[in-house]
């Protein structure tokens, strides 16, 4: 009996070695990862978060002060709600609670108010021509005063940039002529390229009294809200 037991226990080993040679051994892994997957230093710039989001901070009040502004404790906000309750006529379709003002007269005529972008970072697109912005705000005329959205460009030396003319970087002027009613806001925009050799930008809230107004004037308050500054990547198609 054990004789038996011995014999199908050699059988079955001699069985499990042939199966073991017959089987073909798999190839190794030799394939390489996808070079092109790996991110390069030029699809890092494309995608740069300097594109396409609005570079503006606290560019429609909401944070309930002036900051990151530049001459911020002139830069006054308000409640939409807290005087004129239902009397606006237009008002930005997204507008918050908030908006800003500010106090314009005889003796201070225009207030501005800024704030500053380093863009060295997208300097190949820039120098290639494939860079634009889209400016725009909402503003709201109290009076004989009304504000202007800016922008400039600045090289590398910190010099800036000349433009064919003062208006081409800034939104339409508002005047006694074009003037909305009291308690409206409108909104006005402006497009247009980065300079080449640009690598910083400046943009700026302007608020003014209309140059026709008498001297005598003792102020007005005129309103802005949703400011917005974005750049455009126009190789990016």
């Amino acid at each position: 009996m054990n004789k038996k037991i011995s014999i199908l226990l050699l059988i079955l080993t001699l069985c499990a070695v042939l199966t073991a040679c017959g089987q073909k051994k798999s190839p190794a892994n030799t394939t390489k990862p996808n070079a092109a997957t790996k991110p390069t230093a030029e699809n890092k710039t494309a995608n740069s978060k300097l594109f396409g989001a609005n570079l503006l901070k606290n560019g429609g009040a909401e944070s309930g002060n002036s900051a990151p502004w530049t001459s911020g404790d002139e830069l006054k906000t308000f409640d939409y709600n807290g005087g004129w309750g239902d009397a606006w006529q237009v008002t930005p379709p997204n507008k918050g609670e908030k908006f800003f003002y500010v106090k314009v007269s005889a003796t201070t005529p225009s207030v501005a108010f800024s704030q500053e972008f380093d863009v060295s970072e997208i300097n190949k697109e820039i120098d290639a021509a494939s860079v634009g912005y889209n400016s725009g705000a909402w503003f709201g005329v109290r009076g004989v005063a009304a504000g202007r959205l800016k922008v400039e460009f600045y090289d590398a030396n910190k010099a800036l940039i000349s433009r064919p003319k003062e208006d081409t970087d800034a939104t339409e002027k508002v005047t006694s002529a074009n003037k909305p009613d009291d308690v409206t806001l409108i909104e006005k925009n402006r497009s247009g390229d980065v300079p080449a050799g640009t690598r910083k930008i400046k943009v700026t809230l302007e608020f003014y009294l209309f140059e026709e107004i008498s001297k005598e004037n003792e102020g007005e308050s005129p309103l802005a809200d949703n400011l917005s500054f974005v750049l455009i990547n126009k190789g990016d198609k």
